[in-house]
């Protein structure tokens, strides 16, 4: 099992063993308890680069 804490904006990349690809998002700070099969490859991403913050926003 796989614990983690995520901030806003945090992807998380899974890999199944017949090649299919997912990802996992956060909206908000949270942790994430998950459990796959050893066969599934799970790796953390940057940070994605949408803009929380609007120009008109500031």
């Amino acid at each position: 099992m796989l614990q983690t804490y995520l901030a806003r904006g945090d992807v998380i990349k899974v890999t199944f063993e017949n090649g299919d690809t997912g990802t996992i998002e956060a909206q908000a700070r949270s942790q994430l308890a998950i459990a796959f099969p050893q066969s599934v490859k799970i790796s953390r991403l940057p940070r994605s680069s949408k803009k929380l913050i609007n120009e008109n926003q500031k």
